[in-house]
This record gives structure tokens, sequence and C-alpha cells, in this order.
């Protein structure tokens, strides 16, 4: 019986070789950039390899959304996007009470800070000298 709530990488042979098509675009993508970059040299080889990886990460992207993991982490943005929208968001007076709450404690703990600091450098200062 297969558990429940176990997410597996490679599901199937066919997300697998999927990956592995990924992992070979990837690898091409360095091989032909570094080619590109030191054997081609001409003005327009950074175009090239800007145009190189935009297609490897277009395809990869393409791949990965057709594999289990993919399908599964599109339903999980879907499902954040959900959650998301039902969340209700300060207006801009509690937004800037809290602001005010929090710049108040900030000033405080430095007050505080600095008070203790100055307390500790007189104690230490008397035993030194």
């Amino acid at each position: 019986m297969a558990e429940q709530g176990i997410i597996k990488p490679f599901g199937n042979v066919s997300d697998t070789l999927k990956w592995a098509l990924i992992a070979i675009l990837v690898i091409s993508g360095f091989g032909g950039s570094y080619y590109i970059a030191n054997f081609l040299m001409t003005e327009s080889s950074h175009l090239y390899q800007i145009g190189i990886w935009v297609l490897i990460v277009a395809a990869s992207i393409g791949l990965v959304v057709t594999t289990q993991p993919g399908q599964q982490f599109i339903q999980f943005a879907k499902d954040a996007r959900m959650e998301i929208r039902k969340v209700v968001w300060p207006n801009r007076q509690e937004t800037m009470q809290a602001t005010l709450m929090v710049l108040a404690a900030v000033v405080i703990m430095s007050l505080l800070l600095w008070f203790i600091d100055m307390v500790l450098f007189y104690i230490i200062n008397f035993i030194t000298t």
C-alpha cells in the first residue's frame, strides 16, 4: 500500500526521463555558453549566450511543469494564492499605529541598552583605575 503524503522526486519513468533531459539541457547550456565565450568571440556573442539561456530556461520550465512534482508545485501555488486572498489586510490607520508602536519600542530599548552600557563602562573604569 502506498503511503499518503510522501512525495517522491521521480514519480515514474517519464518523470525520470524528463529530469534527465532537464539536466542535459542545463549542462549543454553551460557547454554552449563556454564555447561561444571562448571560441566565437564576436561582438554579438553575449546576445547568443543570453538567447541560449533564455531558450534553455524556457524549455526546462516547460518540462518541469509536466512532471508530477511540477504539477504539485503548481497546485501549491494556486492554493497559496487562494489563501492570500482570504487574508484581512490592515488599513492605513492600523498600519501607522503598529509602526509607531514598533518605533517607540526600538527607541526605549536603545535608551535602555545605552544606559546599561554606560553603567557597565563606569563600573569597569572604576575597577581598573
